[in-house]
């Protein structure tokens, strides 16, 4: 995905993580504005959230938990 203006999220991968899964952290700042690129290194303040809704064909109530990046500074650019 090509970044853009409208974005509020960053997609990355954390250091130290043997896997190399990438996750998807919503952002309370414009990401594109402050430039963030893939392969900057970036020192993020995240918190969990999650949202609880009901499935309206089982009543139940599941949730997904999301990561939420407050502060972002970068420590590394190639």
């Amino acid at each position: 995905m090509k970044p853009s203006p409208d974005h509020n999220f960053i997609i990355v991968s954390f250091e130290g993580i043997k896997n190399k899964k990438h996750s998807e952290i919503k952002c309370d700042f414009n990401p594109y504005v402050k430039k963030i690129r893939k392969l900057d290194g970036w020192e993020l303040s995240i918190t969990w959230d999650s949202k609880i809704y009901t499935d309206k064909k089982t009543g139940e109530k599941p949730y997904f938990t999301y990561l939420l990046c407050h502060r972002a500074v970068e420590i590394n650019s190639p």
